[in-house]
């Protein structure tokens, strides 16, 4: 059942949720599971209309979250970021979508480069953040079975 649009809109309006404290956005949904699990949700099929929006908007709350600065809110109705990045594992969230991205299929690739435009004009992160985490996922592609995947990132 996990790939009707009932189940996959469910499993997108928990994600949202869970991305509304900044907190938690960082510490639990930073993990490349879940990040891929968002970005296949972002696949805009009508199908599935509802659940690319929904996907669209954890992945901006998890990124808003990352881009906030510790002691700030990041949002109205939102809560104020108290971890900071010494606090965090990994490669952030920005290289943590890149890296998900870059081992998949083409479809989350093209989701990914739609995430980082909308991100963009929508002033949530500026392309410095997203180079950096772009970067930052260099390293752990490059060591992994996916180094050819990155690189394609690279082409686009």
């Amino acid at each position: 059942h996990r790939d009707t649009p009932q189940v996959k809109s469910a499993a997108m309006k928990f994600f949202c949720n869970l991305a509304y404290d900044p907190d938690t956005a960082l510490k639990r949904m930073t993990d490349t599971s879940i990040l891929r699990a968002i970005l296949d949700g972002m696949e805009g099929s009508d199908e599935f209309k509802e659940t690319a929006l929904l996907a669209g908007e954890a992945a901006a709350r998890i990124i808003a979250a990352e881009v906030c600065e510790p002691g700030e809110t990041v949002g109205q109705g939102t809560g104020v970021r108290t971890v900071s990045a010494s606090d965090l594992d990994g490669f952030g969230a920005v290289g943590g979508f890149f890296l998900s991205a870059c081992t998949g299929s083409a479809p989350r690739v093209v989701a990914l480069l739609q995430l980082c435009e909308q991100l963009v004009t929508n002033e949530v992160a500026t392309l410095d953040v997203i180079a950096r985490g772009f970067m930052a996922a260099a390293a752990p592609a490059c060591a992994s079975a996916s180094p050819h995947g990155w690189l394609s990132l690279a082409k686009r």
